[in-house]
């Protein structure tokens, strides 16, 4: 009989073996990915893909939302032109909030609602929202509670629906409590960072232990609490808080990344944006329902100190099935503890038809793995049985493999021309980053 000479059994084992190897080493590499280097301003910003960015924005990029940043002021920015709405300075300090001196603001405003358009810009959680500016300081090293406290009352009477404030005092404060109040009665929602540990906090810092006020404690780029958060039962979310990369006008690039509850405070903020775009008739209790309804929960069973009611899941928020409360589940501002606690009472023991909590996505994480694994024996085992096959009988030729996909675009629209002058850095290398700032009093 004419036809293919049949190889000897260790030849064809070998042939097997090689094969196999090769399988298993290319499973290998998808289960545990080598880590990128990021090579762009946007590969940089790690947070908006572990927050699935844009799947958020394919349902909403928070256009029609005003959001306030109660700060330092915000500077000039290409990734911010026609971002910032003309603002307020108080506490004696000129100009209308469009100044930052000091960054801090600045790289509020950048993660909130830098307008992206490319590889070297700064993409913001909510890009279709505005910044209105309330400037109540000059820097970051203090910043009075009653100054705070009116900016918070400024931006409510002005048509904020978010209020984010990136600071965080030692102790309670009557005129926070009242500012609070006030923001919650013009159907604003206020977010405030828990505090760094880095800055000597170990409690939950003011305006974010109030009642009512979404507290943000941070995570790192793994995923797990990020040790330089204060934590604490006050806390409501938890979100991404380390080497977060934003504008950063006064530094040479434009660019900056930090670290802190501070970067964590604006993340959520732009969240409530892009909720309050989505879903224009909720108000600020059911908002802040969303809020913690759709967060991924982490740690113990339930409401807990280092996470509150979980990581912030923005997708899932912005898609949950989620009934209307009549009530801030934060509490009020000026409610005592136990009437706190009694109002998050159904959430902490997740009672049937209130809350389902996620799965934790490291257990998601050892699922797919398993997965992953069991496929890629599956694999082998066909791969050998093809093998065999093929050697014994006639030779075929395969079909060439289907061409790869280009790479998605960065969402956002165009960016508009730079001022004169401006460098956004070199054949789109990832921008210098300036070493951090010494730790100041009261930003987070």
């Amino acid at each position: 009989m004419v036809g293919t000479k049949t190889p000897r059994h260790g030849a064809m084992t070998r042939a097997a073996v090689a094969i196999g190897v090769s399988l298993l080493a290319v499973a290998g590499s998808l289960a545990v990915p080598a880590p990128a280097t990021a090579q762009t301003i946007r590969q940089a910003q790690w947070h908006l893909d572990a927050l699935r960015i844009n799947q958020a924005h394919a349902l909403t990029r928070g256009a029609g939302v005003v959001v306030a940043v109660v700060d330092t002021g915000v500077g000039s920015h290409p990734d911010l032109v026609g971002q910032v709405l003309p603002g307020t300075a108080l506490a004696g300090l000129p100009g209308d909030g469009r100044t930052d001196t000091d960054n801090h603001g600045s790289r509020m405003a950048g993660i909130i609602a830098g307008r992206g358009g490319g590889p070297n810009h700064v993409l913001g959680i909510a890009p279709g929202s505005k910044i209105l500016p309330v400037r109540v300081a000059s820097d970051g090293e203090s910043q009075p509670d009653a100054d705070v406290a009116a900016g918070i009352r400024w931006a409510a009477d002005h048509g904020a629906r978010v209020i984010n404030v990136s600071t965080a005092g030692p102790t309670q404060s009557p005129a926070l409590q009242d500012a609070a109040r006030h923001a919650l009665a013009r159907d604003a929602v206020v977010v405030a960072g828990a505090g760094n540990t880095t800055q000597g906090m170990s409690a939950v810092g003011t305006p974010a232990s109030i009642p009512g006020v979404v507290a943000v404690s941070g995570t790192g780029r793994d995923g797990d609490f990020w040790r330089g958060s204060v934590q604490g039962k006050e806390v409501a979310l938890a979100a991404p808080a380390q080497d977060i990369v934003t504008t950063s006008p006064r530094q040479r690039t434009g660019f900056g990344k930090s670290s802190g509850t501070s970067d964590a405070t604006a993340i959520v903020s732009g969240a409530v944006a892009l909720i309050r775009a989505r879903f224009p008739k909720l108000n600020a209790a059911n908002v802040i329902n969303r809020l913690v309804k759709g967060a991924d929960d982490q740690g113990p069973v339930g409401r807990d100190p280092k996470y509150g009611f979980g990581k912030l899941d923005i997708v899932r928020a912005l898609n949950a099935n989620v009934p209307a409360v009549t009530a801030n589940p934060l509490g009020q501002p000026g409610g005592s503890p136990e009437t706190t606690e009694a109002t998050l009472e159904p959430y902490k023991r997740h009672d049937a038809g209130v809350f389902e909590p996620l799965r934790s996505t490291k257990t998601m994480g050892t699922i797919v793995t398993v997965v992953l694994g069991l496929g890629c024996l599956v694999v082998v085992a066909m791969a050998v049985w093809g093998i065999v096959g093929g050697i014994r009988g006639s030779r075929r030729k395969r079909p060439p493999a289907p061409p790869g996909e280009p790479p998605a675009g960065v969402p956002g629209p165009p960016p508009g021309p730079p001022p004169p002058g401006w460098q956004n850095g070199v054949s789109g290398q990832p921008q210098a980053y300036r070493a951090p700032r010494p730790p100041e009093k009261r930003r987070t």
